[in-house]
């Protein structure tokens, strides 16, 4: 098989992965020049590459016509072998969190600048609306976004803020120091709390599972109605539990 220089492959399969690791590399969607500029490559070759990739998922085009990652990539991202790892070890705990408290629980990672959903866990209240595994979330609207962001570098985190605010409800905060502010808090308390920002009548809190040396960051979260004004409350057992998936992460069995 022919090889470009650095062990780049020329054939069509690595042309295409070659496109998706640049998308991937990046905190921000690129243009079709930008693209084909790295990747070595005619733009005709590389808008054709990536109308195949826009087709199947795994590639979106904005509204701008610039290009990034697609949610297919983030679902197989999340069926890994090291995510369903976490899920498998997470999912016991969590339902017993949940019945402890009453809450509702969630487990959440990053992927590149993705935070995405591991799975949930239903608690006593209906009315709390869940999301399912693989499930793009929002970044800084969620309280395992602002907690997640908050171990990243001022780079990633900067890029990010430029790329990825979003309004979602009349309490999302999107003026850029003040969210620069809550990941502060975040980092320092080592927890991070959302009220009614990313759903209407639905806050959370999040603390982090700490799952070794360059493996992928996770998130326990409980969420609760926007009306209980004593989320720290939660704070203890969420601790408790992410020490306990922590422990069975590093020692299965």
């Amino acid at each position: 098989m022919a090889q470009k220089p650095g062990g780049e492959s020329n054939s069509h399969v690595g042309r295409v992965f070659g496109l998706m690791d640049l998308l991937g590399a990046e905190t921000s969607p690129l243009t079709l020049s930008e693209l084909a500029r790295r990747a070595d490559l005619p733009i005709s070759t590389a808008h054709r590459l990536l109308g195949e990739l826009v087709a199947w998922g795994g590639v979106e085009r904005t509204e701008s016509g610039t290009y990034r990652l697609g949610e297919k990539i983030w679902r197989l991202g999340v069926s890994s072998a090291w995510e369903r790892e976490l899920r498998r070890t997470a999912l016991p705990f969590a339902h017993e969190l949940a019945a402890r408290t009453g809450a509702a629980v969630a487990l959440s990672t990053m992927i590149g600048d993705r935070l995405v959903c591991i799975d949930t866990v239903r608690g006593k209240l209906d009315s709390i609306r869940l999301t399912h595994a693989g499930d793009d979330l929002p970044l800084f609207a969620t309280s395992a976004g602002k907690l997640l962001m908050s171990t990243v570098d001022k780079t990633a985190l900067s890029e990010a803020l430029r790329t990825r605010l979003e309004r979602h409800t009349p309490y999302t905060q999107v003026l850029p120091r003040l969210v620069v502010a809550q990941v502060e808090a975040a980092r320092q308390a080592g927890y991070a709390i959302a009220r009614a920002e990313s759903s209407p009548g639905q806050s959370s809190l999040s603390v982090p599972v700490a799952t070794g040396i360059d493996r992928t960051p996770m998130a326990l979260t409980a969420l609760v109605p926007a009306s209980d004004a004593n989320l720290p409350r939660l704070i203890p057992p969420l601790r408790e539990y992410a020490q306990l998936i922590s422990r069975e992460i590093a020692n299965p069995g």
